[in-house]
């Protein structure tokens, strides 16, 4: 798999990623952010190749939320809580 990808730092303390990665099962691309306080999110696009399994194919392609041919918009966000020390 061929991947790049660029960190920066955003004006507001934010780590920014850009991201964006091939191989002959997928590819991937997008942007995330994560913020001091431990959000983070994440927006991007998979796309199948021919090397795909067929079954992970069924889970990466959703027809009705195609937004050019072939490819899958798909987002995740949350909040990274600090581990508990004891």
């Amino acid at each position: 798999a061929q991947v790049n990808g660029t960190f920066r730092c955003t004006a507001d303390g934010a780590v920014a990623l850009t991201l964006r990665q091939d191989s002959h099962q997928l590819s991937l691309s997008g942007q995330g952010t994560l913020s001091p306080d431990g959000r983070y999110l994440f927006r991007g696009t998979l796309q199948p190749r021919q090397g795909m399994p067929p079954l992970l194919a069924l889970l990466v392609t959703r027809p009705a939320s195609k937004n050019e041919p072939g490819r899958t918009p798909w987002q995740i966000q949350g909040k990274w809580l600090p581990q508990e020390q004891k």
